[in-house]
C-alpha cells in the first residue's frame, strides 16, 4: 500500500512538471493533451488570428498554467466505479421533430438505465402525475466510465412550462424547467463555431458562457439555439464537451446542433446530442442529416462532412415533400458555399457551388445558415450561383435592409459565438456574391424572428449587444386588381403562325387565333406604371418582369391522305380535303404577369403536330417527311438578340434545325442551360420519334409532356441518368464539366465522328473535379468541347444555351 501511495505521489509530481506541456490524466490513463498546440489542425492557416495574437508563434498557443485543470483532482487510482457515488452530468435539452417534442441526454457513471420524469410546472414541485421515461443507454461512450442516457419527450403543449428531473439509481438531479413556445410567430438564435479549446486548453469557455447568458437579455422568448457546428475543437476531448454543455445558460434552453468538421473527429457528438428524424443520408463519424418543423418553418440540417451531395438531395427532397404547407424553408450546415475568409477558395467550398447550390435552388430554399469560417458574411440574393446585385437606395456598397419576394436564396455565414478563433477577411479578392461582410474579432450571435410573411435576421456583438448587421426577407402576396382597373391585350398576328414539324405530315395552312386576356391579378409591376391609385408595386425596372405562361391556339388545316405510291420524281400528290374554318376567337380571364413598358406585344409559341392529328393510318406517306420539310418553316422566327455574338452561326444552325427553342423572340444565348435543354437538343439532333418515347417517366416529369420523350430516350440510351430519388431535375443547371461525360456517352452510343486532338492544358486544370478530369480530357481530345479564349476551361461554370448550340455544331463539322 505504501509503495502504491509513493507511486501515486510520484505521478502527481510528474504532472506538476509536465501539465503545461499537455500531460494529464483521464480515468486511469496518462495521456498528452492535443489541445496545447494545434499544428495538425485541418484549418490552421498563417493568417488566422485570435485578436492581436501572432499565430505563427507556437508559444502563443501554449496553455497558461493557471488555466490547466489540476490533474490531481481527477486521479482515482484503483477505485472501482461500483464503489463510487453515481455522477450525473452533461445534461442537455435538444430539438425534436416539431414543437410538440424535445430530446434529452445526460451522462452517468453507470451502465444502469436512467429514468426521466416531466410534468407541467406546479408550485409544490409535485411529480406524482409526471410522465416517466426510461432512457435508451449507450453504454460505451467517448467519456471513459460514463454512459449516455437519451429520451424523447412527446405530446408537449404550446406555451406551457414544464419541470423535469432525471436519475440513475438513488441519485436524482435537481428539478429543472423549460417552456414551450406558441404556434404562431417565433424566434431563435444562431451561433457559429463555439469551438471550445481552439488555440489553447478550453479557450473560448468564458466567451461561450457570456454568450449563453446574454441570450435572455436579447430575446427572452426565443424558442431554441441553433449551433452551426464545431461545438468543440478536438472532437474527442470530453473536457471540451464539459465546458460546452455544463453551462448555466443552457438551463431551460433547447439546442439544435449541427455537425462541424471538428465534431466529426469522433463519435462523441452523437452520444451527447440526440435529435429526431435522423436520416440514412449524410453519415459520417459524428452522425448524419436530420430535419424538423417548427411552427411555419422547415429546418433541414445537413452533415456537410459527407460530400455525397446526391445523398443530401434525397434528404432535402424528402423533407420538402413531407412538409408541403410550411411558409419557409431554411437549410443549415457547417461549411459555407459563400464566404470571404480563409476557406473561401478551398476546393471543397467552391465545389459546393456546382453540386449543392443547384439542389438548394431546385427546392426553393429561402435562407441558408452556415459557420466554419469564423467571419460574418451575408450574400446578395443568389439565383443559383449568380448574385442578383442590389444596393440600398442604389448606394453601391450599402447592403439592402429588406428583400421583398426575392428570386433566390440568401446565405449567411456566422462568426464565432465564443471568440475562440477568428479568421481574417481575404484581401485583394472580388467576392461579387457578398452584400455585407464583417470581422472585428468580437464574438457574434444572430437572432432570427419568423412570421408568416417575414424572416428578420439581426446579428449582435456580444461585448456590448450592438448590431453588426440586420436584414429582413419579406414574402408579399400579389396585390389583387379588378379587371375594370387594368386590362391588358396581347395582340396576335394571325398571319405569322407556323407549325414546327417533328412528325411526318402535310399542312395546307395555319392561322393564329387572336386572344385577349383580362388581368385579374398583378404579380409584379415596374415602379413607373401608373393609374392604380392606392396600390403599391415593387419590382425591377427592366424590360420584362416575367413571362406569360399561356399557350396560344393555332388552328391548322391538314391533308388527309391515303397511302400513295410515289411518282417517278419521288414526290407525292396528296388528296385535298375540304378546308375547315378556324374556330372563333378565344377570350379568357386569367391571372397574368404584366410587362413594364411593353403592354402590347407579340408572343411566338412553337406548336407540335402529333402523328394522330395528321394521319388516318399509321403507315401513311413513305415520303411524308420530305414533303413536310418543303412546305413548312423550320422555326417560328429569327432570334433578335444574337447579332455580334460569338456563337451566332451555331445558334442559327440550332434554330434552323429546331434543336433549341426560342424564348419569345429571343434566343438568350448567355442564359444557363438546363438538363432539359441538353436532352432536348440531343434528342432533336437525332430526330427521335417523340410519340414513341413519350409516356411514364421519372416522378418529376409529366408523362404527357414532350420532355418525357427526351428524358426517356436519353436514359434508355445511357446518355444521362436520373437521381437516386427517382427524379430527373430537368430545370437544374448543368456545368461544363458535367456536360463532358454526357457528350462522350452520346458520341460513343451513336458513333459520332470525332476528332483526334491533343488534349489542351488548361490554366484552371486543378479546378476540374477528380471524377470529371478523364471525361473533360476525352471530350476536348475529340473536339466535342473547347476551352475558353483565356486558356481556362471553367469546369464549375454553368453551360450556356449558346454553348449547347456550339457543341452540336462541333459534332457535325
Amino acid at each position: 500500500m505504501k509503495r502504491r501511495f509513493s507511486l501515486f505521489l510520484a505521478i502527481l509530481m510528474l504532472v506538476s512538471v509536465f501539465s503545461p506541456l499537455g500531460l494529464g490524466f483521464e480515468g486511469n490513463e496518462i495521456r498528452f493533451s492535443t489541445n496545447v498546440v494545434e499544428a495538425a489542425e485541418d484549418d490552421a492557416q498563417p493568417n488566422e488570428a485570435t485578436p492581436k495574437e501572432d499565430v505563427n508563434d507556437a508559444s502563443s498557443e501554449a496553455t497558461p498554467k493557471e488555466e490547466v485543470n489540476n490533474a490531481s483532482e481527477e486521479v482515482t487510482p484503483d477505485v472501482d466505479l461500483k464503489d463510487q457515488n453515481i455522477i450525473l452530468t452533461n445534461d442537455i435539452l435538444t430539438i425534436g421533430k416539431d414543437g410538440t417534442e424535445r430530446n434529452f441526454t445526460w451522462y452517468a457513471n453507470t451502465k444502469e438505465k436512467g429514468k426521466f420524469e416531466f410534468v407541467k410546472l406546479n408550485a409544490e414541485k409535485d411529480f406524482k402525475d409526471a410522465k416517466v421515461l426510461y432512457a435508451t443507454v449507450i453504454e460505451e461512450t467517448n467519456k471513459d466510465g460514463f454512459s449516455s442516457n437519451q429520451v424523447t419527450l412527446d405530446g408537449l403543449e404550446p406555451d406551457t412550462e414544464y419541470m423535469y428531473r432525471f436519475s440513475n439509481g438513488d441519485t436524482v438531479s435537481e428539478v429543472k424547467t423549460f417552456k414551450t413556445g406558441g404556434t404562431g410567430d417565433f424566434s431563435f438564435f444562431a451561433a457559429g463555431d463555439p469551438q471550445i479549446g481552439s488555440h489553447g486548453h478550453l479557450n473560448g469557455e468564458d466567451g461561450w458562457d457570456k454568450t449563453l447568458k446574454l441570450l435572455p437579455e436579447l430575446d427572452s422568448s426565443a424558442s431554441f439555439l441553433l449551433s452551426l457546428g464545431d461545438q468543440v475543437q478536438a472532437g474527442k476531448d470530453e473536457e471540451e464537451y464539459d465546458a460546452y454543455i455544463n453551462r448555466e445558460g443552457f438551463n431551460g434552453l433547447t439546442l439544435a446542433p449541427i455537425i462541424g468538421n471538428h465534431d466529426d473527429r469522433g463519435n462523441a457528438h452523437e452520444e451527447h446530442f440526440k435529435v429526431s428524424n435522423v436520416q440514412d443520408e449524410g453519415k459520417s463519424n459524428a452522425g448524419s442529416n436530420y430535419y424538423y418543423v417548427y411552427n411555419n418553418t422547415l429546418f433541414i440540417c445537413l452533415n456537410s462532412n459527407n460530400k455525397d451531395y446526391a445523398e443530401h438531395r434525397v434528404t432535402i427532397k424528402k423533407a420538402v415533400a413531407e412538409n408541403p404547407n410550411v411558409k419557409w424553408r431554411v437549410v443549415t450546415f457547417h461549411h459555407p458555399p459563400y464566404t470571404v475568409a480563409r476557406h473561401a477558395l478551398d476546393k471543397y467550398i467552391t465545389d459546393m457551388r456546382s453540386t449543392l447550390v443547384p439542389i438548394l435552388k431546385e427546392n426553393k430554399i429561402d435562407l441558408v445558415l452556415n459557420g466554419h469560417d469564423h467571419v460574418y458574411t451575408r450574400t446578395h440574393v443568389m439565383d443559383g450561383t449568380k448574385p442578383i446585385i442590389e444596393w440600398e437606395n442604389g448606394e453601391e456598397g450599402k447592403a439592402p435592409s429588406e428583400y421583398v419576394n426575392p428570386k433566390g436564396i440568401i446565405y449567411v455565414t456566422t462568426n464565432s459565438a465564443s471568440g475562440s478563433k477568428h479568421y481574417d477577411i481575404m484581401k485583394n479578392q472580388n467576392f461579387e456574391f457578398s452584400a455585407f461582410k464583417n470581422q472585428e474579432y468580437v464574438p457574434n450571435i444572430s437572432n432570427l424572428k419568423i412570421t408568416d410573411n417575414s424572416i428578420e435576421v439581426t446579428t449582435y456583438r456580444t461585448n456590448d449587444s450592438s448590431v453588426v448587421d440586420s436584414f429582413k426577407i419579406v414574402k408579399e402576396d400579389p396585390t389583387p386588381v379588378k379587371p375594370s382597373e387594368v386590362r391588358v391585350t396581347f395582340k396576335v398576328d394571325e398571319n405569322k403562325g407556323k407549325f414546327l414539324p417533328n412528325e411526318d405530315g402535310v399542312i395546307l395552312n395555319t392561322r393564329v387565333l387572336p386572344m385577349n386576356f383580362d388581368a385579374t391579378k398583378l404579380e409584379k409591376m415596374a415602379p413607373e406604371v401608373e393609374g392604380l391609385e392606392g396600390y403599391k408595386f415593387k419590382g425591377w425596372d427592366k424590360e420584362f418582369v416575367g413571362e406569360l405562361d399561356q399557350d396560344l391556339i393555332i388552328n391548322a388545316i391538314f391533308e388527309k391522305v391515303e397511302k400513295t405510291e410515289p411518282k417517278e420524281d419521288n414526290s407525292v400528290e396528296p388528296t385535298k380535303p375540304t378546308p375547315t374554318q378556324p374556330e372563333k376567337d378565344d377570350t379568357r380571364e386569367e391571372p397574368i404577369r404584366l410587362f413594364p413598358r411593353h403592354h402590347d406585344r407579340t408572343e411566338t409559341h412553337p406548336v407540335y403536330v402529333s402523328k394522330s392529328s395528321i394521319f388516318t393510318k399509321e403507315d401513311a406517306l413513305k415520303k411524308g417527311k420530305e414533303i413536310a420539310n418543303k412546305n413548312l418553316a423550320k422555326n417560328s422566327g429569327k432570334a433578335t438578340d444574337i447579332d455580334g455574338h460569338w456563337a451566332k452561326d451555331s445558334i442559327n444552325y440550332a434554330l434552323e434545325n429546331n434543336l433549341i427553342d426560342l424564348i419569345g423572340n429571343e434566343f438568350k444565348p448567355n442564359k444557363n442551360a438546363t438538363r432539359y435543354t441538353v436532352v432536348k437538343a440531343l434528342g432533336r439532333f437525332k430526330k427521335i420519334d417523340v410519340e414513341k418515347y413519350k409516356g411514364k417517366s421519372l416522378k418529376d416529369v409529366d408523362a404527357n409532356s414532350e420532355e418525357s420523350a427526351y428524358v426517356n430516350w436519353a436514359i434508355e440510351n445511357g446518355i444521362i441518368a436520373g437521381y437516386e430519388d427517382n427524379t430527373f431535375g430537368g430545370d437544374r443547371e448543368i456545368t461544363r464539366e458535367e456536360i463532358a461525360r454526357i457528350l462522350n456517352l452520346f458520341a460513343e452510343k451513336f458513333d459520332i465522328k470525332v476528332k483526334n486532338l491533343e488534349a489542351p492544358k488548361f490554366k484552371d486544370q486543378n479546378k476540374i473535379s477528380d471524377w470529371a478530369s478523364k471525361d473533360v480530357k476525352e471530350a476536348t481530345e475529340k473536339g466535342l468541347l473547347v476551352g475558353r479564349d483565356d486558356g481556362t476551361f471553367g469546369p464549375k461554370d454553368n453551360l450556356t444555351r449558346a454553348e449547347v448550340a456550339q457543341m452540336i455544331v462541333n459534332m457535325i463539322k
